[in-house]
């Protein structure tokens, strides 16, 4: 078996997109949409005024804007998430193409998330689970079961990889929907990954028309959502700073986000990648480590009593008085 301590494992590739063709794909599919009074130039030129002109009307609203959020795609490599991870990705609305364990041997390599890999009772149970079910599945593959059926003796933590395409619209809706650090964490890596390499991309581009058009479209404001999150109450906004006094919910949060690995990972990130987060996240996680050096206890929404929280909700499953 081969253990990855947390997310640092996973790898994200922008794949095959011509980043400095944008202005002139838009161009030639958007510009028999332009008013027709005055004819535009049969071919783009990025040195051409009039042709600027019409990239400015399709970024202001003026002229035909959808070829650019959704004619085009935008491709990435995604290497080494969890299925769980998988089973999040996937709800996305983009085109996958996935590593089938269907029809090869299982890795075997997991990903655990940092506070599980730092707890040793944990741990210890989790190795040895691993371990017999990999002896489980060997023995299944020596007795010939299919490939597709001898998957089922791993866990949810087995690494894959695929590759996924957005177009534009698609893809910043979901970028933002998944990095809120109140909503998501494995996967707010990946998309958090996927932005940094869509950003470099676009900081390399030479023709300022398709530049401009990259930049309005991607903005960091429209990708990563470091807000309050309020749809569920699986953290609250309890990763964003707020004055316990003024900050009013619905009800408590049913995790306590200073136990989370996300929480861990925030803080391993603003050390080795700081350039994945915000301005504002950047010093809220400073302001943590800070805080904790001093034994300053953080605020949270979550309350331990409430029935609904792990502790209190397992012991309603019935396999709970077996352990």
């Amino acid at each position: 078996m081969k253990l990855n301590y947390g997310y640092s494992n996973i790898k994200v590739k922008l794949l095959n997109f011509n980043f400095e063709d944008i202005a002139k794909r838009v161009y030639d599919f958007g510009r028999f949409g332009n008013d027709g009074y005055k004819p535009l130039p049969e071919k783009y030129s990025k040195n051409n005024d009039r042709c600027s002109k019409f990239i400015d009307e399709v970024i202001y609203g003026k002229t035909f804007p959808k070829f650019m959020l959704s004619g085009i795609r935008i491709e990435f490599e995604v290497k080494g998430i969890s299925r769980i991870c998988l089973a999040q990705l996937t709800r996305d609305n983009a085109i996958f193409c996935s590593e089938s364990h269907g029809l090869r041997p299982l890795s075997q390599e997991l990903n655990i998330p940092m506070n599980i890999a730092n707890d040793d009772e944990i741990m210890h149970y989790l190795v040895a689970a691993q371990s017999l079910l990999e002896k489980a599945y060997i023995t299944a593959c020596k007795k010939e079961i299919p490939y597709p059926d001898a998957r089922y003796l791993g866990l949810h933590a087995q690494t894959i990889s695929l590759t996924c395409s957005f177009t534009p619209s698609d893809f910043v809706r979901s970028c933002y929907s998944r990095t809120n650090n109140s909503f998501c964490d494995e996967l707010n890596y990946v998309y958090r990954n996927m932005y940094y390499e869509l950003s470099k991309a676009i900081d390399a581009v030479k023709d300022n028309n398709s530049k401009s058009l990259l930049q309005w479209v991607f903005p960091k404001s429209k990708c990563i959502d470091d807000n309050f999150y309020t749809r569920t109450k699986v953290f609250n906004g309890d990763f964003k700073p707020y004055n316990p006094g003024l900050y009013i919910f619905d009800e408590p949060a049913t995790n306590d986000w200073r136990k989370s690995a996300w929480k861990m990972e925030l803080e391993r990130i603003a050390v080795s990648q700081p350039y994945l987060l915000t301005d504002t996240e950047l010093k809220e996680v400073t302001k943590w480590v800070k805080a904790e050096k001093t034994s300053k206890i953080l605020p949270t929404t979550y309350d331990d009593t409430m029935k609904r929280v792990a502790k209190n909700a397992i012991k309603e499953m019935d396999y709970y008085g077996n352990n």
